[in-house]
């Protein structure tokens, strides 16, 4: 696939799902050297999420110090929250042109080729800032992720296990190498995976609907069920796990229905109405089976 037609498949919607996490999760750098007023107001507006007055005093203290890169890790980093890219790529790069170890700029300047599709120059820019820093716990869970969307399992596993160890304390990284373990058939470590997910973060739905997975293709329905039913009480419109829990229910029917049990089949496909009213399948077994015993 071309870099430059991700934006139009589904790849691209995982990268940026992944990418608006990593802006929600990331906030700054660490301040250094000295800062002008303008410059610590607008960290503090940004901090508070007034994200265009941060961005006005940030563009004053750009002017005012020119040669400072954390006002310039500011402003780009403001800059690329109000989805200005191409100014947030100028701050990034003035960033890094006056601090070649700036780690943040790099990783950063990898980002906005990602929001532009060009994987090749992101998975470049993610490497060099591994270069400045092997533990740098946010480079390497892009790369993992970049592999892992591309089908490049093995890599993934790799990445996100070194980002893993780097930043243990992290919900999203743990995820993401159950998912690459679940790719691979390693269900146990997958399990292990999402289940240290939950410890770290016990409202990650999408943790709970694999988890929901891992026992359904185990035929372990009912803990299958009860993971579903737990994520959706924390997300009652997460259609997926309305699909996974329905899912579940018609197919107790059906295999009711096989066996001669129409009583509890029509009870299975009544609770899958109850999750999911406009399904079809179970309207018309429900319709059907009861028809047929008149």
């Amino acid at each position: 696939m071309h870099c430059t037609q991700i934006k139009h498949h589904s790849t691209w919607q995982q990268l940026l799902a992944i990418i608006i996490f990593f802006c929600r999760a990331s906030l700054s750098t660490v301040i250094a050297g000295n800062i002008s007023d303008a410059a610590l107001d607008a960290a503090r507006l940004h901090y508070a999420g007034k994200l265009e007055s941060a961005h006005r005093l940030l563009s004053q203290a750009a002017r005012q110090q020119p040669d400072e890169p954390f006002v310039f890790n500011q402003l780009g980093l403001v800059s690329a929250k109000l989805q200005r890219y191409e100014a947030a790529g100028i701050a990034f790069r003035r960033a890094l042109q006056l601090d070649a170890a700036n780690t943040h700029a790099r990783r950063w300047l990898g980002i906005l080729a990602l929001i532009e599709g060009d994987i090749p120059a992101a998975r470049r820019r993610f490497e060099e800032t591994l270069q400045r820093d092997s533990q740098d716990a946010d480079a390497l869970y892009f790369l993992g992720a970049i592999a892992g969307i591309l089908r490049d399992d093995d890599g993934a596993t790799r990445y996100l296990m070194q980002s893993r160890d780097a930043d243990a304390g992290e919900a999203e990284t743990h995820y993401r190498l159950g998912v690459a373990f679940e790719r691979m058939d390693l269900m146990h470590s997958a399990l292990a995976e999402y289940q240290r997910t939950l410890e770290i973060n016990p409202r990650y739905v999408r943790a709970m609907d694999r988890l929901g997975w891992l026992y359904y293709n185990q035929d372990n329905t009912d803990t299958a069920l009860n993971w579903w039913k737990r994520a959706l009480t924390l997300n009652r419109r997460d259609q997926s796990i309305v699909f996974s829990i329905a899912k579940a229910y018609n197919d107790l029917g059906y295999t009711a229905r096989r066996r001669g049990d129409i009583t509890a089949a029509r009870n299975y496909w009544q609770q899958t109405l109850r999750y999911k009213p406009d399904d079809k399948a179970a309207r018309w077994f429900l319709q059907h089976d009861t028809q047929s015993e008149r």
